[in-house]
């Protein structure tokens, strides 16, 4: 099996942080590290924005959210074309306003 991209939230640190893994974490593999882990991740880019973004944002329940909201163009122009990194409509990790 080949290593899969992974999100957990490391207590000691205070945020999220993405990591590769080849087995699939469990609190005796990665509860020492991670007090919860999302994953796994289908694309390294949704699992950077879920570890960026992620954490108590309302519009992330799911890995399949992170997959749809980083792929959207507003959000890869964004983070490819500004200072810093943020998207280009300025709402930090959320889909643009319809």
């Amino acid at each position: 099996m080949r290593a899969q991209n992974y999100v957990g939230y490391a207590a000691s640190l205070g945020k999220m942080e993405r990591f590769l893994s080849d087995i699939e974490p469990t609190s005796a593999s990665h509860g020492e590290r991670y007090v919860f882990v999302i994953g796994p991740f289908r694309t390294a880019r949704a699992a950077r924005w879920a570890e960026k973004y992620g954490h108590l944002n309302p519009h992330f329940n799911q890995v399949a959210d992170a997959e749809r909201i980083s792929a959207l163009p507003e959000f890869a122009q964004g983070w490819a074309g500004c200072a810093g990194g943020e998207p280009a409509n300025g709402r930090r990790g959320m889909p643009p306003r319809e």
